[in-house]
């Protein structure tokens, strides 16, 4: 799969819970090397804001909560990935020396959610996110690199700051309206579309910021983490109907505040970019960003229609310049408008105890590089749709029952001359298929959580990923998981291509 699809398919399989922790644990880039090392004092204010960081979150947990209107809730969290797969090809004579690093990750996060409630029609919620990468100062296989970066024009109005290896950022902060059928939601907030949750198919509102995990992070979560928020104004209403259940019209609108994918640097663990490769990003500021979708129930099918048109989240690299000593070629990427259309359906199968989930969207206009050369922007029709059965069997006597969710997700590309079609230097298939599975088996009434997510990609190549989450008490978790890539499909974004990306996830949370 390329990269430019793999917004598509980041996490292939529906969520049952959120990330997002609360209360007592309820459940673009323009890359640059940075050769030398953060000066001392950089890295003594990145160790005394992590040290606020922890006298913060001991402070919150142990104080109220309640804080006059405002209901302060959270989680703080602990990552470690190691790496025990090959070095990472995109990062040749990018690191400090030769050989594969001990670490693709290790982070500190606190994330904060405060929320305000005024009279019966008005709240407010601000969402303040607090990184601190450790990674290269763990691992000193890694020179300085920015470890959330965010180098294109306007990224002030994303409210992201700070030094290479501590990051704040607000997160969302907007403001709610509701009264009788009328909803209305103002600014910087993440929409999530589509019934299909865990499936980049209709959710294609917010662009994803694939900078520190890319997409191999716990398959059975959604995309809270990653979906980039950007500055919307938001409404619905709801008509009464006696023929369709909870009939509702969304629309949203946002004036130009163009937010592009967002990659790792190169250097950094997860870089997808190759080091003879250096990609300016022209990201389209000031052009609106207008959809809307229909949703409601007729019988026992719920079914939605959406259409959106933005630039595209991806950029489409197209040759500028190449010097030879040394070699170093230099692609602009390109935002193209796009207009994207689509729906779902889900309908119960009561006969097998299943629910039936089908999603679905046309692109005319996808962008494409033009062959090798990439020297001008191609459309081609785009068509991507998930079906997929979702039912619970009982597998072990005496426990609950194992959540078992099957699902086939087609991208279909259509056009003439199809094979000068480039996404992310790799050539174009008519058509690319995924057959994905995903089990949990809850144990210990319901502390302990097994957990197995494979995908396959027909043209041989797979992404494996078991693991083990535990709910310990009311207000901790942990998380163990272990991603295993391989196949002999290894063009680029493809599973195959990620062999270097092998490794253990060991994730605590402390949720409050």
């Amino acid at each position: 799969m390329a990269v430019s699809n793999l917004a598509s398919f980041i996490s292939p399989l529906p969520s049952r819970e959120r990330v997002r922790v609360r209360g007592p644990c309820q459940q673009a880039f323009q890359p640059h090397l940075h050769p030398d090392p953060s000066p001392p004092h950089s890295r003594l204010l990145a160790e005394t804001l992590a040290a606020l960081i922890v006298i913060f979150l001991h402070t919150t947990v142990s104080a109220q909560t309640q804080v006059g209107p405002f209901e302060i809730t959270g989680f703080y969290q602990y990552l470690i990935n190691p790496a025990t797969g090959h070095a990472n090809p995109n990062n040749v004579g990018l690191l400090r020396g030769d050989g594969k690093p001990d670490l693709l990750l290790m982070r500190q996060l606190l994330d904060l959610n405060i929320h305000g409630r005024f009279g019966e029609n008005w709240s407010v919620t601000f969402q303040p996110r607090f990184f601190h990468d450790i990674t290269k100062s763990a691992d000193n296989h890694f020179r300085q690199y920015e470890s959330l970066p965010n180098g294109f024009s306007g990224n002030g109005w994303m409210l992201r700051g700070g030094g290479r290896d501590f990051k704040a950022e607000l997160s969302q902060a907007y403001a709610d309206y509701r009264s009788g059928p009328l909803w209305l939601r103002l600014g910087k907030q993440q929409i999530a579309w589509g019934e299909t949750v865990g499936v980049r198919v209709l959710d294609v509102v917010n662009p994803l910021d694939l900078s520190q995990l890319f997409f191999f992070d716990r398959g059975f979560e959604e995309f809270d983490r990653i979906r980039i928020p950007q500055w919307f104004l938001r409404g619905a209403y709801t008509f009464p109907n006696p023929a369709v259940q909870d009939l509702t019209l969304e629309l949203i609108l946002n004036p130009g505040d163009v937010v592009p994918t967002l990659l790792a640097e190169q250097g950094a663990p997860y870089n997808v970019v190759p080091s003879a490769v250096r990609v300016r990003d022209n990201v389209p500021r000031g052009e609106p960003i207008v959809g809307g979708r229909l949703t409601g129930k007729s019988g026992d099918v719920q079914f939605s229609l959406n259409y959106i048109t933005k630039p595209n989240d991806d950029g489409v690299g197209i040759f500028r310049s190449v010097s030879v000593a040394p070699l170093l070629v230099t692609l602009e990427g390109k935002h193209p408008r796009v207009h994207i259309a689509g729906g779902s359906l889900n309908y119960p199968w009561d006969w097998a105890g299943a629910l039936l989930r089908f999603e679905t969207t046309v692109t005319p206009n996808a962008p494409f590089a033009k062959g090798d050369s990439a020297t001008r922007i191609i459309e081609r029709p785009v068509w991507k749709s998930v079906f997929a059965v979702d039912r619970p069997a009982y597998v072990i006597p005496g426990e609950d029952s194992m959540s078992m969710s099957f699902q086939f997700f087609e991208i279909f590309t259509g056009g003439r001359n199809l094979t000068k079609a480039r996404a992310s230097g790799a050539k174009v298939d008519q058509a690319q298929h995924i057959f994905s599975i995903f089990v949990q088996q809850p144990l210990f009434r319901k502390r302990v959580f097994f957990e197995f997510l494979g995908a396959f990609d027909t043209d041989d190549a797979h992404w494996l990923q078991p693991g083990i989450h535990w709910e310990i008490g009311n207000n901790m978790r942990l998380d163990l998981f272990y991603n295993e890539f391989g196949g002999a499909e290894k063009r680029a974004g493809r599973f195959g291509s990620f062999f270097w990306a092998d490794g253990p996830f060991l994730r605590f949370t402390y949720g409050f």
